[in-house]
This record gives structure tokens, sequence and C-alpha cells, in this order.
């Protein structure tokens, strides 16, 4: 959450109201006194703020490129500031003031720690100190990529599924609520044995809604459940699902091997990127187990002994590790990890795509013959006793 602060002015005759963010109350007085102007009232207000992964990415790409070609950062963010979304604009603008100030690129982005990832953060940090701000932006530019591409490959996944299920469900509503119910005073005014499949049919379209409306009771009682359960067992019924487990562990896999071999070509020290990437997963059962890979090897394990010991990655990548630790290509090991796995979860979110699509047409076939049939099955009986 970002703290927001929602104030009126004085314009003369007129007052003028508005709402920017700001990282303490001392930043909101400052902005006033610099632009003149005169507060008549104010109040803080929480709420998120969503920077779009293509805005950050083009901030990123535009912020390395102007230091490239030689501008100071305060330079650089004054040109870029000019952004569609007016806040993402106020909050680099003040982060030039705050360099301008003297305190300096990590302090002055690091107020913003919502905004901005602890990658990205941590990159900017250890490029501050190291005087290797720009290779490191390009290091924070491809990871923030990496994680847009990955968000992108499961939308995609989803999306299909979504709205062929959505489209089931009107056409459900629809068939139910409307048309077999003019279907069942002709088929009772006949006076015929209905078949069984019929009387199924007509017995749901007479309770549709209520049948809606306990489905929809269990689904809200089910996401209610969710948020009440505590997050480790949320974890422990995620990890129970075979298709869920396989995809987070390629998730976590992809995010902690690029982020292991960013930083590691950043000379941050093994130790610290682990603590790092620990205090940053958010599956405390992974977090244990990066934690036991930071003991063993603060207890004098090897880098390959130290996660041999975990269960996080499989014997490809074990190995692949050890060829690393023993040829001190550590960094590039593990973006060959991240690039392979990546290219894995593609294949598997694409096959899950190819699985799903004909099932969900299947369902709706099933749905639609047996509704076909039902209706059909009486009025060929009409017929022949008609004849």
């Amino acid at each position: 959450m970002l703290k927001f602060y929602k104030f009126i002015i004085s314009n003369g005759s007129n007052s003028i109201s508005n709402t920017l963010p700001f990282p303490t109350t001392d930043d909101f007085f400052i902005y006033l006194k610099k632009n003149n102007l005169k507060l008549i009232s104010y109040k803080i207000i929480y709420k998120k703020l969503h920077i779009s992964d293509k805005e950050m990415l083009f901030f990123t790409q535009n912020l390395i490129s102007l230091l490239e070609s030689g501008l100071h950062i305060a330079l650089a963010l004054e040109i870029i500031k000019q952004q569609d979304n007016r806040f993402f604009s106020h909050i680099i603008e003040n982060i030039k003031n705050d360099i301008l100030n003297g305190e300096g690129i990590y302090n002055s982005f690091n107020k913003y720690n919502t905004i901005f990832s602890p990658t990205y953060l941590n990159l900017l940090h250890a490029g501050e100190t190291t005087n290797h701000l720009i290779a490191n932006l390009k290091r924070a530019h491809r990871n923030l990529s990496l994680i847009t591409s990955l968000k992108n490959n499961i939308k995609k996944t989803i999306f299909y599924p979504a709205i062929v299920g959505f489209f089931i469900v009107l056409l459900l509503i629809f068939i139910f609520i409307f048309v077999l119910p003019d279907f069942e005073s002709f088929f009772h005014s006949s006076q015929i044995e209905l078949p069984f499949i019929t009387k199924l049919m007509l017995q749901i379209s007479n309770n549709f809604l209520t049948i809606g409306f306990t489905i929809s009771l269990f689904i809200l009682l089910l996401i209610l459940l969710l948020h009440i359960i505590s997050k480790e067992t949320k974890e422990k019924i995620q990890f129970k699902i075979p298709i869920i487990k396989n995809l987070t562990y390629k998730k976590f896999v992809i995010n902690f091997s690029e982020n292991f071999a960013i930083m590691l070509n950043s000379n941050i020290e093994i130790i610290d990127i682990l603590e790092f990437l620990k205090n940053n997963c958010e599956y405390l059962t992974l977090k244990q187990e990066i934690y036991n890979i930071q003991k063993y090897i603060e207890n004098g394990y090897g880098i390959y002994h130290s996660f041999k010991l975990s269960y996080l990655f499989n014997t490809q990548q074990l190995n692949l590790i050890n060829i690393g630790e023993q040829s001190g290509t550590l960094a590039k090991t593990f973006e060959t990890i991240s690039a392979i796995t990546n290219k894995e979860l593609e294949q598997q979110l694409f096959q899950i795509t190819t699985i799903i699509q004909p099932l969900l047409l299947l369902f709706l076939g099933i749905i639609t013959g047996s509704i076909i049939v039902a209706i059909y099955m009486p009025i060929m009986s009409i017929s022949d006793s008609l004849l």
C-alpha cells in the first residue's frame, strides 16, 4: 500500500483539490513549499498504485538509453517523467528531487518499495555501490522481461478456457431459463410419458435458480475459506495438486535461478543472495529450503552439495550447478537453468491449453447434445402417436 495525500489548496478565490503519493508527510510539505502552494486541508489515504509491467519496462529501458548517452541520472529522470500515469510521473519527479538533494539513487528509489520490486532495488543498490549502474539496470530490465513473459504465458493459458467457460454458462442459463420451460408446457399438454433424460432436464430447469444460487454460495464459501485458512495450510493443499505443484516449482526455479544469476553478475556474495531470495520467497516451504542451503554453505559445504541436499532442483539442474561450480561459471549456469525451465514451462502451459480446449468443447457437446435429445425424443413420441 502506498501513502497518498488528498489535499485542497488555495488558488486566489478558488480552491483546487488533488491527490498525489508521498513517502512521508515531510516530503508532502516540501512539495507544497517548493511549488508555493497554500494548503487549506489534507488527509492521508492508503491505496495500491498499479504500475503495469509495460510501463516499468518502458521506464527502465529509457533510463538505460539516457544513461548510456552520458546524461546524469537526475536529468534522465526529468526527461522520462512525462508519463501517461500521472501518479508514476509524480513518483519519478520525487525520486529525481531526492537524488538532487543527495539522498543517493538506491535510497531515493527505495522510498517507493511498493512500486519497485525487491530484485529491482537490490540491483540498484549493488549498481550504485560498485559503480555498475547501467549494467545492473540492464539486468533488472531482463528480469522484468522474464516476469512479464511468464505472466503473459499464464494469462494466455487461462484466457481461452475462461472465455469458453463463460459462454457455456451463458448458454446453459439461456436454455434452462428461457427455452426448456416453453417445451415443458407443451410436453405436459400432450400427456405422453416423458423419457428419463427429458424429466431430468426439466427438473434442472425448474430448479435452475436454486442450483445456481447453491453453486455460487459454495464458491463464495470456498473463497472465504481460502482467505481464513493459514498460508501454510494453503500451501500444503496447493502442493498436493500435481499439476499446480509442478507449475509452481517451475515458476520458482525460473525466478530463483534468474535472480541468482543476476546478483552473482553484480558481485553480490552468495550468502547475501540466498538471504535476499529467502526473504522474498512467497512460499514458506521453499523459503525453508533456501534457508537450509544457506546454512549448509555457511557450514562449509560446497554450492553443489548444498543444493543437492535440498529438493528444489532436479538431477539435470544439479549436474549443471556442479559443472558451473567446478568451472567458475555459476552465473552462466543459473542463466541456463532459468532459460531451460522457462522453455519447459511454456511447453507445459501450451500442452495444458491443448488438452483443456477439446475437453471444454466435448463438455459443451455433451450438454447441448443431451438437451437436444431430451427435447427431440418426446417430440418424436408425439409424432408417432399422431400417425
